[in-house]
């Protein structure tokens, strides 16, 4: 790969380590798709907004790729396993499942979006408490049942209880025996997504997911970043790339997940690759992670309502 294609990937990366250790308060308007790294661009923002048009998805094991810009954090974070079904069966989540899970902390309605931007520009230098009771005058109850298109799982205790028993597996051929003996069409719908996805790409991210839900955010970007050297050479990567853009379906190898071995394949070659990589990349980031700074410890903490939402369950 070339180092143009390095620095991109680098710029990826370092923009949600700025986004999330930034004083300034930020926030993120998801009013349509919010896809891969757009996803982490939300997560590291101190306030998310959500409208009837949000979708939420983070499609990359169906890519032959890993969760990343640090969504392996976030998403490890988010009780009951929500996070494992969202990142696994690179499932679709409606305004109410963002609502549900906290990952949205506002809803406002799009026909607001406008006049509360107006609001906002216009409060002089205003701290996190005032922006939110400047959003909070264009804030309502978001809809019931407003995107038809997705399974809205906030509104089914059923499906939450199978996320909740089925995902906590830390394997992904535990997770997929559960869903099947299970079996609620909800299950095996979960299960079908999972098994049309490359089988190295699901290991390697429930593997990431176990990794990052006891490591800092800023160490979870750096793991992010040096399993892109990995992964980036692989053909379940350059296979989902290709699928996408001639949109044929991919042809992972190895087929099946009884041929990735997770030991071997998936902890060896890939997570202790990338964890003896010298710091070629992201240097002033890892160089961060030995210096950082108070701000940034009470952003891991919690401190903050806003700073750490992860804390609803569904």
């Amino acid at each position: 790969m070339t180092e143009g294609f390095h620095q991109a990937i680098d710029d990826l990366h370092r923009v949600t380590y700025e986004l999330s250790n930034m004083r300034t308060p930020t926030i993120t308007i998801m009013d349509g798709q919010t896809i891969g790294f757009d996803s982490g661009i939300a997560f590291c923002s101190k306030i998310r907004i959500a409208t009837e048009n949000t979708i939420m998805m983070v499609p990359e094991t169906n890519m032959g790729h890993f969760t990343d810009s640090s969504t392996s954090y976030f998403l490890s974070r988010l009780k009951n396993n929500y996070g494992r079904y969202i990142a696994l069966c690179a499932a679709s989540m409606t305004v109410e499942d963002i609502m549900a899970a906290g990952i949205a902390t506002h809803y406002v309605p799009s026909n607001k979006i406008t006049p509360m931007i107006e609001h906002l520009t216009h409060l002089k230098s205003p701290s996190l408490k005032e922006i939110d009771a400047a959003i909070n005058l264009y804030t309502e109850r978001w809809p019931i049942n407003s995107l038809s298109c997705t399974m809205d799982v906030s509104r089914d205790k059923m499906m939450q209880t199978v996320i909740k028993e089925c995902f906590r597996y830390n394997t992904v051929e535990e997770i997929l025996l559960a869903l099947k003996n299970e079996g609620s069409a909800f299950s095996l719908k979960a299960r079908d997504e999972m098994l049309r996805a490359s089988p190295t790409a699901l290991k390697t991210t429930l593997e990431l997911l176990c990794r990052t839900s006891s490591m800092s955010l800023i160490d979870s970007i750096i793991l992010e970043r040096r399993l892109w050297n990995i992964d980036m050479l692989s053909h379940d990567f350059k296979e989902g790339y290709k699928a996408i853009t001639s949109k044929k379906s991919p042809k992972w190898h190895p087929q099946s997940l009884q041929d990735v071995d997770l030991e071997k394949n998936i902890k060896q070659d890939r997570f202790r690759a990338a964890q003896a990589l010298k710091p070629m990349y992201l240097r002033h980031i890892e160089h961060a992670a030995f210096q950082r700074d108070e701000h940034f410890d009470e952003f891991n903490a919690g401190s903050s309502e806003y700073e750490m939402i992860f804390k609803s369950s569904l």
